[in-house]
């Protein structure tokens, strides 16, 4: 069964918090943010 991913919005991009190694978030249809540990989001 497809899992049911949600897109982005300012208020994921706002609360996703830095960690020890850079992690992607992902709305499904190709786009990422790239958060890194200085907590830069590219």
């Amino acid at each position: 069964m497809a899992r049911t991913i949600t897109p982005l919005n300012s208020t994921k991009i706002d609360k996703a918090k830095p960690q020890e190694k850079e992690f992607t978030l992902s709305d499904g249809k190709g786009l990422y943010l790239l958060v890194k540990p200085n907590g830069a989001k590219l």
